[in-house]
């Protein structure tokens, strides 16, 4: 069975004919843009870079109120216009009139340690089961189970190893596929420029100065 966090099961190997480059392009394809239907602007998604943040404010810009699960809003096909959305050509018509296209960025040690908390080592609906079990089988990972003690040194080990998870992933090493969470933005920002010109990146860590350019 398929489950959250890679397109495939985890078999220990690459899925045959599958290049890493090649499963970004993939993704992107699938998910990368978001246009809103009251204005102009057309978001390149970059996960970890304050995507859920960015496609919360798009939402309120179009429907005057916010989401109401922040964290939801990614897999709602209803949500604003997504070419993987309820209206595919009606977001291919918004790309071709968009008045302003925007990205953001994070550092990238910030970067890999957010999606290290959210979709590793915290286990909710959103986590991602197949890099945690790869983590731990391969890399020697030791997450905490319940009344064991967890200190803040086995955690940034655990950490040290999702990183050099992270490098097999991008070097194409690894037994299961790099995932956009924690491919290098350089590699998502050159897919994007490959099918459309991007006007603004702005950085998540001067988030409200940007998104005032974008805005205004």
């Amino acid at each position: 069975a398929r489950l959250r966090g890679t397109s495939y099961a985890y078999e220990g190997k690459m899925p045959v004919g599958m290049t890493n480059d090649r499963i970004v392009r993939i993704k992107l394809s699938n998910r990368g843009g978001i246009c809103t239907s009251s204005h102009p602007l057309h978001y390149l998604t970059i996960p970890k870079s304050a995507c859920t943040t960015i496609k919360n404010l798009l939402y309120y810009i179009d429907n005057g109120k916010f989401y109401p699960d922040p964290a939801a809003i990614h897999a709602d096909r209803n949500a604003m216009l997504k070419p993987w959305g309820a209206d595919p050509a009606a977001y291919r018509n918004a790309v071709g009139n968009r008045k302003f296209t925007f990205t953001f960025v994070r550092e990238p040690f910030a970067r890999a340690y957010s999606a290290f908390n959210e979709k590793l080592f915290f286990t909710t609906k959103y986590s991602f089961p197949i890099p945690r079990a790869c983590l731990v089988a391969d890399y020697g990972a030791a997450f905490p189970v319940d009344g064991a003690e967890y200190t803040a040194a086995d955690h940034g080990a655990n950490f040290l190893k999702f990183l050099s998870f992270v490098q097999d992933t991008i070097s194409g090493t690894a037994k299961i596929p790099l995932d956009m969470h924690w491919s290098p933005q350089k590699i998502i920002l050159a897919d994007y420029r490959r099918r459309v010109n991007t006007d603004f990146v702005g950085k998540v860590e001067n988030f409200q100065q940007g998104m005032r350019l974008v805005l205004d």
